[in-house]
C-alpha cells in the first residue's frame, strides 16, 4: 500500500511544476539577452539539450516504471546557470514524450523529481562551496563537479522511488530489491562524466561555464 494517498503526490509535484517554472521564467535574463547568450551560447545551449536528450533515452528498464538514466544536469547547470537549465529540462521531456520515450502523463513528474531537484540541489552545493571554501579549480571539478554530481543522483533515485510508492506504481519490495540496489553502479559514472566534462571544458573552453570564472578560480589573488 503507499504510503500517501494518490493526489496528494501529484499535487505536490504539480505545485512544485508551476513554482520551478514561474521562478525560472522570472529569472531568466531576458532583458540582456542577446549579451548573455549570444549566437555562439545558444547554439552550444541547444547542443546541450540534445546531449541530455540522447542521454535520458537510454534508459535502463528494470521493472516497468523504474528506469534509471545518467543526469548530467551538474554539468549543465554549471554551464548555464539554473533558470536556464530549468527551461531547458522542460524542453528535453516534452521532446522525450512527443518521441514516445516517456508517457505524457510522466513529464510534470519526470521534470520535477529527475530536473528541477537536482538542479536545484547542486545550485545550493555551488553557492555553499564558493562560500564555505577556497576558491580553487580542483574544489570547483571535484567537490561541485564530482561529488555534486554523485549525492544528486542519489537523492534524485531516492525521490523517484518515494514518488512510485507514494503513487502506488510500483510495489515496494520491487523498488527496495531492484531499483534502490542499482542506483550505487550509477553513482561513480554520474560523478565521473560530470566531473570529466568540467575539467575539459574550464581547462579548453572556460566561457562555456558560466558559473567558472579565471580570475576566481585560476589567480592567486584572494577574492575580495
Amino acid at each position: 500500500m503507499p504510503f500517501m494517498n494518490t493526489d496528494l503526490p501529484h499535487l505536490i509535484v504539480y505545485a512544485l511544476f508551476v513554482l520551478g517554472l514561474v521562478l525560472a521564467v522570472r529569472h531568466f535574463p531576458w532583458k540582456n539577452f542577446s549579451s548573455e547568450y549570444p549566437d555562439w551560447r545558444q547554439h552550444l545551449f541547444f547542443a546541450a539539450l540534445v546531449t541530455l536528450g540522447i542521454f535520458w533515452s537510454a534508459r535502463a528498464a528494470i521493472t516497468p516504471g523504474l528506469e534509471l538514466h545518467f543526469l548530467l544536469l551538474t554539468a549543465f547547470t554549471l554551464m548555464f546557470l539554473w533558470p536556464s537549465a530549468m527551461l531547458g529540462v522542460v524542453i528535453v521531456n516534452l521532446a522525450l514524450a512527443a518521441l514516445g520515450v516517456i508517457h505524457w502523463p510522466d513529464v510534470v513528474p519526470q521534470t520535477v523529481i529527475w530536473g528541477f531537484l537536482p538542479i536545484a540541489w547542486i545550485t545550493l552545493v555551488h553557492r555553499v562551496i564558493q562560500r564555505k571554501l577556497s576558491h580553487n579549480f580542483f574544489i570547483y571539478v571535484f567537490a561541485t563537479g564530482f561529488w555534486g554530481a554523485v549525492i544528486s543522483l542519489g537523492l534524485t533515485a531516492l525521490a523517484w522511488a518515494a514518488w512510485l510508492e507514494a503513487t502506488g506504481q510500483v510495489a515496494h519490495e520491487k523498488i527496495l530489491h531492484e531499483f534502490l540496489y542499482v542506483v550505487p553502479l550509477l553513482l561513480f559514472g554520474e560523478g565521473f562524466l560530470n566531473g570529466a566534462l568540467l575539467t575539459l571544458m574550464v581547462v579548453y573552453r572556460p566561457k562555456w561555464v558560466k558559473s567558472f570564472s579565471d580570475k576566481l578560480y585560476l589567480s592567486d589573488k584572494k577574492p575580495l
